[in-house]
């Protein structure tokens, strides 16, 4: 079967010239596309990072033991402040050092399956073995975890989401 040209081919002569040019755009969007999928890749894996904790009942803000999260009020949807250990229950050490103001940390009492939704008004405070979060609270409803209640605290770091335009 001989070669027939299409109308938008190239002549014998300027295909190799055309091929090359065809593989270097393509080339070029392969790499496009492997960088925003680096970046959505970055966005998933720091979008939303749970830790495990228990509750302590207690409204003094200070530390709260370790493995252990508790609030400057017992109902969690008057929380404004936390105090969260530096350790969770695993004694993994959370990078609360990425959060910043405006990120958003969500509080699920998993005895009750409730959770609550705060933005952090300020970048969290490290006090030496736990976290300070000064939060607004901005969705859920009545929930008042019982002492040592499992609790996940799922936080966003929305602001750096925000800096990579993801």
């Amino acid at each position: 079967m001989a070669y027939t040209p299409s109308p938008t081919t190239p002549s014998i002569p300027d295909l190799p010239r055309y091929v090359t040019q065809e593989l270097e755009r393509v080339s070029l969007e392969i790499n496009r596309i492997d960088s925003l999928l680096s970046r959505l890749v970055d966005a998933l894996i720091s979008a939303g990072i749970t830790t495990l904790f228990l509750w302590n009942d207690s409204t003094i803000i200070a530390d709260p033991g370790s493995g252990f999260v508790l609030g400057n009020n017992v109902q969690l949807p008057s929380v404004t402040i936390f105090a969260v250990s530096a350790e969770t229950v695993t004694l993994a050490t959370p990078p609360f050092n990425l959060l910043d103001a405006g990120d958003r940390v969500v509080v699920v009492n998993e005895s009750a399956d409730v959770q609550e939704i705060y933005t952090l008004d300020a970048p969290p405070i490290f006090q030496g073995t736990w976290w300070e979060f000064a939060v607004t609270h901005v969705q859920g409803g009545a929930n008042n975890p019982a002492a040592g209640a499992i609790i996940s605290f799922i936080w966003f770091p929305v602001g750096e989401l925000l800096e990579r335009n993801i």
